[in-house]
């Protein structure tokens, strides 16, 4: 009994395993459960028994990817939410974050694996939005707010939840254009610029952004001053003109 219990995590696991690599290259409706099975080494009433379906297995394999990416990424957070309790600087702690971000995805096919499966899910959705917002996005725009408040200046929630979304917003786009630039023959950034120079730069677009959007109170609904008329005003008002 327990020999069968083993065999039926395994199947288990080669199946998300195989799921996982061919969602990734193929996305949703390209891939078949016979191409998972046959890629697990199982047969078709294996996905049945651990899954159900083919979408559960395909939400399952997200977010088995999404939580190893999750955990990384927060490990790298908390590492630096210290760094910001012994004082360092915002700059200091933006340049660790936005270096480990660019680097995740060379460094690790299974990460690369996740974005790749992330890039079809949000071209194709099949997953509920929640699952992806809760899984992968939410803990870590959690964890630079708070990074936000520790090294940050004062701001209010909505302009921190801004500077967030505009800081995430830069590390998309720098990540793709990296990965276009190999196949497109072109020099690795924009007029030939090093990943160095892309780093100091993203460093200090943020700094600054972020910066100002404290001092102006991006967001946050100020004030209006009441309306006192003027002579103009009460003398329209006495004679109708």
């Amino acid at each position: 009994m327990a020999q069968k219990r083993e065999t039926m995590r395994n199947a288990r696991g080669r199946l998300l395993d195989a799921a996982e690599k061919l969602f990734a290259e193929r996305g949703f409706e390209a891939t078949s459960v016979r191409d998972i099975t046959a890629g697990a080494r199982c047969n078709l009433a294996a996905v049945n028994y651990h899954f159900a379906s083919k979408e559960n297995l395909y939400e399952a394999a997200f977010i088995r990817l999404a939580r190893e990416l999750r955990n990384w990424r927060e490990r790298r957070l908390r590492a630096d939410l210290n760094a910001a309790a012994s004082g360092a600087s915002l700059e200091r702690l933006l340049r660790s974050f936005v270096i480990a971000y660019l680097e995740e995805f060379e460094s690790e096919e299974r990460r690369r694996r996740l974005q790749a499966f992330a890039d079809i899910e949000i071209r194709n959705q099949h997953l509920p939005p929640e699952t992806f917002f809760r899984e992968l996005m939410q803990p870590i725009q959690q964890l630079i707010q708070q990074l936000l408040r520790q090294a940050g200046p004062p701001m209010g929630a909505k302009a921190a939840d801004f500077c967030v979304e505009s800081l995430m917003g830069l590390l998309m786009h720098a990540r793709k254009v990296r990965a276009i630039a190999p196949r497109i023959e072109i020099p690795a950034f924009y007029h030939g610029a090093s990943k160095k120079e892309l780093v100091n730069h993203i460093v200090s677009f943020a700094v600054g952004g972020i910066r100002a959007c404290a001092k102006a109170g991006t967001g946050e609904r100020k004030r209006r001053p009441a309306f006192r008329p003027g002579r103009a005003d009460k003398r329209r008002r006495r004679t109708g003109r």
